[in-house]
């Protein structure tokens, strides 16, 4: 009896270590040295045992990726890039930082038209929303940022997080800084040292880490719990046995919306879905012509401009639309200040303009959605349930200097 009690307690203990490991609670994992830590606390607030950034998705999308819902990611790659993320050291006059013009309280956007750069510049268009991203470990299509399916950046010029990161160090308008600037300013910083040490095995920093560990704090961004998200999962909870995970859709009700929201979920489904993503994960559709006007001003050709297509000129990234409600103003050029204005755009204010998108199109002429002010209203409802209120306030996307 005492040898079956033994082997049970012992049994119990085994299985309580591995939940730990599962959750990543409960456990002394502290990551640095008294020592280290004492050098990397006297600038930065860092906990001595890292945050965890695996990432665990809702289970509906589970159906969706046909993948595993939780995603391994490497703490101290991203913590790195996290200080990294909030030093404006990395600018040519030391004015500006990533997160100047991504603002976690705001969906990682900015609250301007044109983002203000080095110098007091300003920037050629609107601040795309990081936070608009169901996952850019997942968007990218590979987590090692070597390459995946979906760009980024308004002109999809960005391929991987590594070359959205140098696109804007090197932009004159954003950063203005080069690579080894970058890397003699990270060097003017003991912790930086101490970081780069437990991220990549050495305190010699290398200027290709610098890109990596940012592009692996990027990779770390998402945004998946939202009303949206919680009344997805409980509709997937409660309906797995009728839900075909090769053609998946949006439900026709949501327990827990309000009618207006249901309603405006339906409108998003039939009328938006089909560009920006009818489940919230990507974009249906890579680039289009919204039309904005029927000639837009040459001096931005979007994705027409390093394409030279003449099909692509005034052509734009097709954002997804996470914490929308959040991310004002709205557009490639920030001209619209509320998603009123832009519901309205949609509804009867679409120009005829020569790339229009097909799916905007009613024969030769812009469609007319003509949506009634209850419908305008239960679209703005249901946009306002995509704002993860938890990313916008989560310490281990925030500033961690002192």
């Amino acid at each position: 009896m005492k040898k079956m009690t033994l082997a049970f307690v012992l049994a119990t203990l085994i299985l309580s270590f591995y939940s730990c490991l599962e959750d990543g609670v409960g456990l002394d994992t502290q990551r640095y040295t008294e020592e280290d830590y004492t050098e990397i606390a006297q600038r930065l607030n860092l906990p001595k045992e890292g945050f965890d950034y695996n990432l665990k998705f809702p289970e509906y999308y589970s159906a969706i990726s046909f993948g595993p819902v939780r995603r391994q990611q490497d703490v101290d790659k991203i913590t790195l890039g996290r200080v990294l993320f909030y030093d404006t050291d990395l600018s040519a006059d030391r004015s500006v930082s990533c997160a100047s013009c991504h603002d976690q309280s705001i969906g990682f956007s900015d609250d301007t038209a044109l983002s203000e750069g080095i110098m007091g510049r300003s920037g050629r268009r609107n601040s795309l929303a990081l936070g608009s991203v169901f996952s850019f470990a997942e968007y990218y299509g590979q987590e090692d940022g070597s390459g995946g399916s979906i760009p980024f950046l308004w002109d999809n010029s960005a391929n991987s997080p590594h070359e959205q990161v140098l696109k804007a160090m090197n932009d004159e308008n954003e950063m203005g800084v080069s690579l080894d600037i970058a890397l003699d300013r990270v060097k003017e910083h003991r912790d930086y040292e101490l970081l780069h040490k437990y991220a990549y095995g050495s305190e010699d920093i290398k200027g290709e880490n610098i890109v990596d560990a940012l592009a692996a704090f990027v990779n770390s961004i998402g945004s998946f719990d939202s009303t949206f998200d919680q009344k997805f999962d409980q509709h997937f909870a409660s309906n797995q046995g009728g839900f075909n995970s090769f053609t998946p859709s949006l439900p026709n009700s949501f327990g827990g919306f309000t009618a207006s929201e249901n309603l405006g979920m339906q409108i998003y489904k039939t009328s938006c879905g089909s560009c920006h993503g009818e489940m919230m994960n990507a974009p249906s559709l890579l680039d289009g012509n919204n039309g904005l006007d029927a000639d837009y001003n040459n001096n931005d050709l979007g994705i027409g401009e390093h394409s030279s297509l003449q099909s692509q000129r005034n052509t734009f990234k097709i954002p997804t639309l996470r914490n929308v409600a959040l991310t004002a103003p709205y557009m490639h050029d920030g001209r619209f200040a509320t998603l009123e204005e832009v519901v309205d755009h949609y509804s009867e204010g679409i120009q005829n303009h020569p790339n229009l998108s097909d799916r905007l199109k009613s024969g030769n002429s812009p469609v007319r959605f003509n949506f009634s002010p209850v419908e305008k209203q239960g679209l703005i409802d249901f946009l306002n349930t995509l704002t993860d209120e938890g990313l916008l306030t989560d310490e281990k996307f925030s500033n961690p200097f002192k």
